[in-house]
């Protein structure tokens, strides 16, 4: 049996992350299965295969995020919501054990990238469809904030359309002329879905990209570059709509009927977390009373509130500090800045960059799927990394 795990091992680390990339598209319930089966797989390999297990820095950083929500669920007075976060974070527990120990291989770690790379191509072209459905439908959807469907949380889902850029800019060489048509048909994707998130990562990857590839050439490329984008932002009228109804949006927030505009009900979840963190500076509420505790100022401050239409904080910093205080923040803050800094390769630091930047208005670190995503782009470096070092 152990002769027969050993033959087929250089293929169980690949089909699991082959696994774990599809499942980010497909299914919470396939995420939470891979998750199991790469569990199990890495404790076979160390105590019945006997393969060789050693931990780094990284994994000792990985597991301290588990650690802070871990330690804060202590002081929670609702331990089945405490349980209920602490599910969430599962995955922050196995993939900061199975980081460094994979010995996945340069070819296999290509086709992941590959795989994430065909499989946003393949569900953005399904939401361009449903746009090309109905052209005049959406056009006038655009005016009421009406987003486009897509496979993910619209928000989410356009950071990967950019990271999935990244990924395709580093295949450059290799295939130039693919390259140039599909990061165009993706450029021009994110302008018709006109997701703020989206636009905004975007233009800041651009920005930093440029700045990371900065020579006399790129200089001179870089200009015109900039000068078509100003000029398409300024054209676009799906990017029109969208500013114009987020200034209505905001204009709301004073206003009866606050609950009915989602970036106002955002602003409005960031001031009660702030109200939380002043009541319990130091170590928070615990991780399981975070939602009590907003619940109940939506209650002090909105009598008559709808309670379907009630925000828990929409900004991963902000709920991390009502969850284990600003001790717990400047933790995490440490670790975050501690991977950027492990990070070497320029456009992996940009995508991570972008995935903190989306922190900043949505509560990533508490969904599933964000989770996944920041440990699936730990996971991508940590074996190009490994491959790097392997040649020199």
């Amino acid at each position: 049996m152990k002769d027969i795990l050993l033959k087929y091992r250089p293929y169980c680390w690949p089909s699991l992350f082959f696994l774990w990339t599809i499942a980010l598209f497909s299914s919470r319930a396939l995420l939470s299965i891979s998750y199991g089966i790469m569990a199990v797989w890495l404790l076979t390999e160390v105590f019945y295969l006997q393969i060789k297990y050693r931990i780094t820095g990284v994994n000792i950083a990985i597991l301290s995020f588990f650690g802070i929500f871990l330690i804060s669920s202590t002081w929670s007075e609702h331990p089945l919501q405490a349980l209920s976060f602490l599910t969430v974070k599962l995955p922050f527990l196995v993939i900061g054990l199975l980081v460094g120990n994979t010995g996945i291989s340069e070819k296999a770690t290509e086709k992941i990238r590959q795989l994430f790379i065909l499989l946003i191509v393949v569900s953005a072209t399904y939401t361009l469809t449903v746009y090309l459905s109905d052209i005049n439908y959406w056009k006038m959807a655009y005016t009421r904030g009406t987003v486009l469907p897509t496979v993910l949380h619209h928000s989410v889902y356009s950071m990967m359309v950019v990271w999935a850029m990244l990924f395709l800019f580093q295949q450059r060489r290799k295939h130039p002329l693919l390259v140039a048509v599909l990061l165009a048909y993706l450029f021009i994707f994110l302008h018709l879905l006109a997701v703020k998130t989206g636009l905004l990562c975007l233009y800041i990857g651009i920005v930093l990209l440029i700045f990371s590839q900065l020579n006399k050439k790129t200089t001179i490329y870089s200009i015109p570059l900039l000068l078509a984008i100003g000029i398409l932002l300024n054209y676009s009228t799906t990017i029109k709509h969208k500013i114009d109804y987020l200034k209505y949006d905001l204009q709301r927030i004073n206003q009866a009927d606050v609950f009915d505009y989602s970036d106002a009900r955002r602003l409005i979840s960031m001031k009660m977390a702030v109200e939380i963190m002043q009541e319990h500076p130091v170590f928070g509420v615990g991780i399981g009373d975070v939602h009590e505790a907003i619940k109940q100022q939506y209650i002090r401050h909105y009598q008559q509130y709808d309670r379907e239409k009630m925000m828990f904080p929409h900004n991963t910093y902000l709920h991390i500090a009502c969850a284990a205080g600003i001790v717990g923040l400047i933790i995490a803050t440490c670790l975050f800045i501690y991977l950027f800094r492990w990070i070497k390769n320029q456009l992996y630091r940009i995508s991570f960059c972008l995935l903190l930047l989306v922190c900043c208005w949505d509560a990533l670190l508490e969904q599933q799927v964000g989770v996944a995503l920041l440990l699936w782009l730990i996971v991508q470096y940590d074996n190009s990394r490994q491959l790097t070092k392997q040649h020199g």
